[in-house]
C-alpha cells in the first residue's frame, strides 16, 4: 500500500489527478489530522486500475474486485 507524499502542490496535484479528497484538520489529541478519501484504488503492474474499492463495500464484492486484478479466476 502507497500514500501520498511530497511537497503541499505535489500532493494537491495528485490528489486533482487522482479525483481524492484530503485537507487537514485539527485534533484535540494531537496538532493536526487529516480528512481524506478513504476508497482504495488498486492498480496492477503495468499501472492500470480496473476499479475502486469502497470502505463500505461487501467483503465478497471487494475480494472479487481483487482477483480480478490479480489475473486470478473468479466464481
Amino acid at each position: 500500500m502507497a500514500a501520498l507524499s511530497g511537497t503541499p502542490r505535489e500532493v494537491a496535484a495528485a490528489t486533482k489527478a487522482c479525483g481524492v479528497f484530503a485537507e487537514k484538520v485539527p485534533a484535540a489529541s494531537r496538532d493536526e489530522a487529516m480528512n481524506h478519501t478513504a476508497t482504495a484504488f488498486p492498480v496492477d503492474a503495468a499501472d492500470r486500475f480496473p476499479s475502486a474499492i469502497a470502505p463500505d463495500e461487501p467483503r465478497e464484492v471487494a475480494m472479487m474486485k481483487l482477483r480480478l486484478l490479480l489475473g486470478m479466476k473468479v466464481a
